[in-house]
C-alpha cells in the first residue's frame, strides 16, 4: 500500500487552498433547460405531501427511483383510491405515456390503524413495499395483536407476511426493525427478538431474512451455530446500516453484540468472518465497528482498535477494508504512529470499492477533519470538521457520488474563507480536482441568515424510527449536488424563505422559483440528476389550482406541455395527472421565463474565447487581472474561473459569471487574490489555467500558461498556449 499521501507542510498548503475555494468560487447562473413538472395530483382533497414541520424537513422522507421515473411520498389524506380512514398514508407517483399516475402504498381496503405506519423501504423501482403493521387484517397469516412486517405490490391488493412466528404467544411489542432489502425486493432483511425459525436463540434479537416465501435465520456463525447472543444489522446503533444487505441479496453484513464481531452472511448458507485477525500471532480480540460496504457487496468498511495485520503497528483506531472474494483484508490508514491518530466513522464508499470518505483526527488527536483513501493514498478534505454533528451512521446527511469522486455535506466550520457564522452551510468536495466549495455560501460575503439543511437521514413513523434512508443528493458522477437554503444565493431568488438548489460544475442555480411566500425545499434526486424533487406551495403549474405541499420535478427530460383538465377533474379521477411543464425562471428575473425568452436549443450551441497574447499574460503579471472575451451562437451564461498549481497545490484565484449581450459577446475580467498573489511570487514553475464554461454546452475551454519566474518582473519567459477544448 502506498504510504499517506500527505505531510505537515501539506496540511498548512491544503489548509490555504481549502480557504482559497470559497463562496466567490461559485458563480450564479441559470436553469437553463429545466421544467417544471407536477408529481403530486392536483386534487390532494385538501391535503397536504408531508414533508416539513419547525421549517425545516421532517421525517415523512420522499423516496426517488434511481431513474427518476417515478416517486414515493407521503399525505395525510386519502386520495387516488386510498382508504378513507387512512392516516399518513404512502403514495408512489409514476411517469406515463400521459403524465404522472399516483397510486396509494396497496389499492385495497385495510383499516385506518394499520395505515398509519408509512412504508419502511422500497425496491428501487418502487413497485414493491416494506409496511410495518398492527393490523391482522392485512394478511390472515400474521401473527394477532403484534407488529409484522409486509410485503405489497405497490398500487394492487394484496399482502405478504414477512415475519411468520414458529414459537406461540408472540410479544406483542417486540424489539423489531427493518434492515434493507436487495434491489428488486425478494430479500428482505429484519431484526426481531420474536423467533421466526426452530433455530433462533430465545431471549435475544436475532437478524432474519425472508426469500422466495421463506425466513432464515441470518445469525450463523462460521461454523453453522447459531450466534447465541443473536445479532445487529451491519455495526448496530453505533455504527451504520448503509449497503448492509447488497444489491443482490447474496451478501448481508452483521455484528454479535457480545463480543463486537463482524461477519457477512453468502447466499443464506456460508458465514465468514469480516473483522477477525489475519496476523501470524493474533492478539487479544477486540470489538469492531462495521460502517459500509459497496453497493454490491464485494468490499465492507469497518474500524478496530485491534492490530488485525502484521502491518498495524499501533494501537489505534484504524480503517479498514474487507474483500469478500478473496477474504482479504486491507489497512486503509497507514499503521504508523504520527499520521492520522483516531478514525471516528465512514461517511460513505464510491461503488467500485476504490474510494472511501472517512472521518479522523491528526497529530494530537484533537484537530478532527473528513479525509479520502483513493486509489492507496490518503487526501484531506476538510482538515477541520469538530463541530458538524452527525457525520456517520443512523441519521448522517452526507452523501457520497456513487462513483466516489465527489461528496456533499453539511458543517458548521468555516472550511472556506467564508465566515458561516456557526450556521450550517453545504460544502461540496471534487476529488478530481481536489477542491472543496461552499454551494450555500453567498458570494457576495453576506452574513448568513440560516443555516443551510440536506434532507435528513432517517424516516420516521408511528412506531418510531425506521432505517436510514439516502437521498441523492449528490449525482453519481459527483458534478451535481442539491440543497435548501433560505440564502439569497442568485438574484431571481426574491423571497426570504427555503429555497431548493443545484450546484453544477461549479455554478449555483435555483431548483423551486424563489419566489413563493412558503419554503420550499429539495427532497431528493434521479442518480443522474436529471430528475429533482422539491416541495412548494407555489403554484408552478397550470394543473396546480391550490395552495396546498405539492411535489414538482424540476427535470432535464421535460417533454412538451399538456392542456389544463376540465374543472369535473376530482379524486381520483384526476388520475393520471396532467403533464404541465412550466419553464424554472432565468436568474435575475422576477417572472418565470416563456418559450420568447427561452434559449433556442434547436441547432447545438457552440462557443469561443479570445486567444489571449504575450501582452495579454504580461498584463496578467503586472496587475493580476485576465481579461477574458467570449462569443457564442445563443444566449446563456458565461463562468470564467481562473485557477493556479504551484508545488502541487491547486488555488482557485478567481470565478465569475456573465450573461450575453445582443451581440454575443461577453467579457469577464478576473483578479487574482492576495493568496494566489502570494503563490505566483515564489520561485518555480507555476501553472496559470482560465478554464471558461458556457451555459448550454457541456465542455470548457480552458486557456493555459506557464509562469518560469515570479509575477511582476516586466516579461513571461513561457508564451501562452493555444485555447483547447
Amino acid at each position: 500500500m502506498k504510504q499517506i499521501a500527505y505531510q505537515r507542510q501539506w496540511r498548512k498548503t491544503m489548509c490555504a487552498v481549502t480557504g482559497i475555494a470559497t463562496a466567490l468560487a461559485i458563480s450564479s447562473g441559470s436553469a437553463i433547460g429545466r421544467t417544471y413538472e407536477q408529481v403530486s395530483p392536483p386534487d390532494k382533497t385538501g391535503g397536504d405531501v408531508l414533508v416539513e414541520a419547525a421549517n425545516i424537513p421532517a421525517s415523512f422522507l420522499v423516496d426517488s427511483a434511481p431513474s427518476g421515473d417515478s416517486v414515493a411520498f407521503i399525505s395525510g389524506t386519502p386520495f387516488a383510491g386510498a382508504s378513507v380512514g387512512a392516516f399518513r398514508i404512502s403514495y408512489v407517483a409514476r411517469r406515463t405515456a400521459d403524465g404522472w399516475s399516483t397510486v396509494p402504498e396497496a389499492a385495497a381496503e385495510h383499516g385506518s390503524f394499520s395505515a398509519q405506519a408509512p412504508v419502511g423501504g422500497y425496491s428501487d423501482d418502487l413497485t414493491k413495499a416494506i409496511t410495518l403493521a398492527q393490523d391482522p387484517v392485512l394478511a390472515p397469516d400474521a401473527s394477532a395483536g403484534t407488529l409484522n412486517y409486509f410485503l405489497s405490490a405497490v398500487g394492487r391488493p394484496g399482502y405478504t407476511t414477512l415475519t411468520l412466528d414458529t414459537l406461540p404467544n408472540p410479544a406483542l411489542y417486540p424489539d423489531i426493525s427493518y434492515v434493507g432489502s436487495s434491489s428488486d425486493a425478494s430479500h428482505v432483511v429484519f431484526q426481531d427478538s420474536n423467533a421466526h425459525t426452530a433455530t433462533a436463540p430465545a431471549g435475544v434479537t436475532n437478524l432474519y431474512e425472508w426469500t422466495a416465501g421463506a425466513v432464515r435465520l441470518v445469525n450463523v456463525l462460521p461454523d453453522s451455530s447459531p450466534a447465541a447472543a443473536g445479532a445487529v444489522a451491519g455495526g448496530g446503533a453505533s455504527g451504520s446500516l448503509l449497503n448492509t444487505v447488497s444489491s443482490d441479496g447474496s451478501k448481508i453484513f452483521f455484528t454479535t453484540p457480545n463480543d463486537g464481531r463482524i461477519y457477512v452472511r453468502l447466499d443464506g448458507t456460508e458465514t465468514r468472518p469480516v473483522s477477525q485477525s489475519q496476523k501470524l500471532t493474533p492478539d487479544v480480540p477486540q470489538a469492531a465497528t462495521f460502517w459500509t460496504a459497496t453497493r454490491d457487496g464485494s468490499s465492507a468498511y469497518f474500524t478496530s482498535d485491534e492490530q488485525l495485520l502484521d502491518g498495524d503497528q499501533d494501537t489505534r483506531t484504524d480503517l479498514y477494508r474487507y474483500r469478500v472474494d478473496d477474504g482479504s483484508l486491507e489497512l486503509l490508514t497507514g499503521g504508523t504512529v504520527g499520521d492520522l491518530t483516531t478514525v471516528y466513522g465512514v461517511i460513505g464508499a464510491g461503488d467500485n470499492g476504490d474510494s472511501v470518505y472517512f472521518v479522523a483526527s491528526v497529530d494530537d488527536g484533537m484537530t478532527v477533519g473528513i479525509y479520502l483513501w483513493r486509489g492507496g493514498s490518503i487526501e484531506a478534505v476538510a482538515p477541520t470538521f469538530g463541530s458538524s454533528g452527525t457525520f456517520a451512521g443512523p441519521g448522517q446527511t452526507a452523501r457520497v457520488s456513487a462513483d466516489g469522486s465527489g461528496l456533499v455535506f453539511a458543517s458548521e466550520d468555516n472550511l472556506t474563507t467564508y465566515d458561516s457564522r456557526g450556521s450550517r452551510q453545504i460544502y461540496l468536495y471534487d476529488a478530481d480536482r481536489k477542491i472543496i466549495s461552499c454551494g450555500s455560501c453567498p458570494s457576495n460575503g453576506q452574513e448568513p441568515v440560516d443555516s443551510a439543511v440536506l434532507p435528513p437521514g432517517t424516516r420516521g413513523s408511528r412506531f418510531g424510527t425506521e432505517p436510514a434512508i439516502y437521498q441523492n443528493s449528490i449525482s453519481a458522477d459527483g458534478r451535481r449536488a442539491f440543497f435548501s437554503t433560505r440564502q439569497r444565493l442568485v438574484p431571481g431568488d426574491v423571497n426570504s424563505q427555503f429555497d431548493a438548489y443545484e450546484i453544477a460544475d461549479g455554478t449555483v442555480r435555483l431548483i423551486s422559483s424563489g419566489q413563493s411566500q412558503d419554503n420550499s425545499f429539495f427532497q431528493d434526486a434521479s442518480s443522474d440528476g436529471s430528475d429533482v424533487f422539491f416541495t412548494t406551495r407555489e403554484q408552478l403549474a397550470t394543473s396546480d389550482r391550490d395552495n396546498n405541499t405539492d411535489l414538482y420535478d424540476a427535470t432535464l427530460n421535460g417533454r412538451p406541455a399538456r392542456p389544463l383538465p376540465g374543472a369535473e377533474c376530482s379524486g381520483s379521477a384526476c388520475q393520471p395527472s396532467p403533464r404541465t411543464l412550466v419553464d424554472v425562471p432565468r436568474l435575475g428575473s422576477s417572472t418565470p421565463a416563456t418559450s420568447e425568452n427561452a434559449p433556442d436549443l434547436s441547432v447545438a450551441p457552440v462557443f469561443s474565447v479570445k486567444r489571449i497574447g504575450k501582452a495579454g499574460w504580461r498584463r496578467f503579471a503586472a496587475t493580476g487581472r485576465l481579461r477574458l472575451t467570449m462569443t457564442a451562437s445563443t444566449r446563456g451564461a458565461f463562468t470564467a474561473e481562473l485557477l493556479i498549481t504551484h508545488s502541487g497545490a491547486t488555488v482557485v484565484a478567481d470565478k465569475h459569471t456573465a450573461t450575453l449581450t445582443r451581440n454575443r459577446n461577453a467579457t469577464i475580467v478576473l483578479h487574482v487574490n492576495r493568496f494566489a498573489r502570494s503563490v505566483l511570487a515564489r520561485r518555480g514553475i507555476t501553472r496559470v489555467r482560465a478554464v471558461v464554461r458556457f451555459s448550454s454546452v457541456a465542455k470548457p475551454v480552458t486557456l493555459r500558461h506557464v509562469v518560469r519566474q515570479r509575477v511582476g518582473s516586466s516579461a513571461l519567459k513561457a508564451g501562452p498556449r493555444k485555447a483547447e477544448r
